[in-house]
C-alpha cells in the first residue's frame, strides 16, 4: 500500500520540472544573451577610449592629424570602421595650456536587442592632452 502511493507521487511529479524548465529558461537566456551583450559593449568602449588616448598623444607631441588617426587605429586594432569625427592639433608653439583633442567613434551593431540597447548603438570617445607634455 505504501510502496503504491509512493509510486503514484513520482508519476504525478513527473512533469513539473519541465513546467518550471519552461517558465525559467527564457529568463535565464535572457540573463546570459543580456551579460553578453553589455561585455561586447564595454568591450567597445574600453577600446576606443584607449585608441583615442593613443592618438592624442601624438598629437600633444607635435604630429600630424593623419599620424594620429592612423596611431588611434592601430591602437583599436580588433575593431574596425572607426571614424575621427574631431581632430584638434597643437598650434606650432603653443603654450602648455593649449590642448589637443581627437573623437574617435565607432557604430557597434549587437544582433540581440536587449532593453537599453537598440540593434546599433554610437559610440564615442574624446581624449584630451595638454600640448608639449
Amino acid at each position: 500500500m505504501f510502496r503504491s502511493l509512493r509510486t503514484r507521487r513520482i508519476r504525478d511529479d513527473a512533469g513539473a520540472s519541465a513546467v518550471e524548465m519552461a517558465i525559467l529558461l527564457p529568463v535565464l537566456m535572457a540573463i546570459l544573451f543580456g551579460v553578453l551583450e553589455y561585455g561586447a559593449y564595454f568591450f567597445n568602449r574600453m577600446t576606443l577610449s584607449q585608441s583615442a588616448r593613443e592618438g592624442v598623444r601624438l598629437l600633444a607631441l607635435g604630429s600630424t592629424s593623419a599620424s594620429a588617426q592612423t596611431r588611434a587605429t592601430s591602437a583599436a586594432a580588433p575593431l574596425t570602421g572607426v571614424t575621427f569625427p574631431t581632430t584638434t592639433i597643437c598650434p606650432v608653439g603653443a603654450a602648455l595650456t593649449a590642448n589637443a583633442t581627437l573623437a574617435v567613434r565607432r557604430t557597434v551593431n549587437f544582433p540581440f536587442p536587449l532593453p537599453g540597447l537598440t540593434t546599433s548603438t554610437v559610440i564615442t570617445e574624446t581624449a584630451v592632452m595638454r600640448c608639449g607634455v
